[in-house]
């Protein structure tokens, strides 16, 4: 079974990775690495959705 990435998951990914890029002060591609394999919910600690 395949998961679909829908475009509203993409830019939370995206707004992550500036945060962590920021706070970790890491080029943003590192961040989005690191963005992508965070848990859905982790993803919903640290940005509320809008």
């Amino acid at each position: 079974m395949s998961k679909t990435v829908q475009p509203s998951s993409i830019e939370r990914i995206k707004r992550l990775a500036k945060v962590i890029s920021k706070r970790d002060s890491i080029s943003h591609s590192k961040a989005l690495d690191t963005a992508s394999g965070f848990e859905e919910e982790a993803v919903k600690r640290i940005l509320p959705e809008r």
